[in-house]
């Protein structure tokens, strides 16, 4: 061992093992696969990001819309079956929030981003 690192001092620095170790440690194709595999996961987050805040919209809208209803209901069985419904919503909306907390934040806001350094000043 001594023997190969005494060889491997005495002889001058060629560029081709420069290469050849390059080759050996950083592998480009695995590199290019990464940045493939990191692309396809950005573009699922995002697609999901917009199909929970499509959710979010349509559950507002339903909320507005339960309450017209249970304004102009007529009868208790009405009522209770929208407070059902109204029940059934919050949790789809505590689902929602799950959802989202698993994806990643988009906007941290100007002061955090600033200390983070993700705000590039031109």
């Amino acid at each position: 061992m001594v023997q190969l690192l005494a060889s491997r001092l005495a002889t001058p620095f060629r560029s081709e093992d420069f290469r050849t170790d390059m080759s050996r440690t950083v592998r480009v194709d695995i590199h290019n696969q990464y940045i493939k595999k990191l692309s396809e996961l950005t573009k699922l987050q995002d697609s999901c990001l917009r199909a929970v805040r499509h959710q979010h919209y349509i559950l507002g809208n339903f909320k507005e819309t339960l309450t017209n209803a249970y304004r102009n209901a007529n009868s208790c069985y009405e009522k209770e079956h929208i407070e059902k419904i109204r029940h059934e919503m919050t949790d789809a909306k505590a689902k929602l929030r799950q959802m989202e907390s698993e994806l990643p934040v988009q906007n941290n806001g100007f002061y955090l981003s600033l200390i983070l350094g993700s705000e590039f000043w031109y």
